[in-house]
């Protein structure tokens, strides 16, 4: 294992207003683990409406499901690379949009696969 990673880790809300990121440095493993915070953004969440629409019963196809959990990859690749700027990041981490919570049942809606093709390196979703 690498000294030092730079990891991101992103999360957006039940409030569905945005996108946050933030990239961080870990020095060390275990008890003697250091995390450095190198910077933030957010970014607003362009299919805030429709995806508060299905999380409340508003029928969607099986198509636009699809869509949108692309489209919420591709939003996250946009809060990744603000949070980067000229870094690369060893990790993403991310755990979608919830647009079902009812335990044990919960579904995060996301498309990991734009940011691991956009930023070439483990992505944890």
């Amino acid at each position: 294992m690498k000294p030092t990673r730079m990891i991101v880790g992103c999360m957006s809300g039940t409030s569905m207003d945005g996108i946050d990121a933030a990239l961080v440095r870990v020095h060390g493993t275990g008890l003697n683990i250091r995390v450095e915070l190198v910077r933030s953004a957010s970014v607003s969440l362009d299919d805030a409406d429709e995806l508060r629409g299905f999380t409340n019963g508003h029928p969607l196809s099986a198509q636009r499901i699809r869509s949108l959990a692309v489209r919420l990859g591709e939003q996250h690749c946009v809060a990744i690379a603000s949070t980067l700027g000229q870094d690369e990041a060893d990790l993403i981490v991310l755990h979608g949009q919830t647009v079902l919570h009812e335990p044990p049942l919960s579904w995060q809606q996301i498309d990991p696969w734009p940011i691991a093709a956009a930023f070439g390196c483990r992505v944890v979703s």
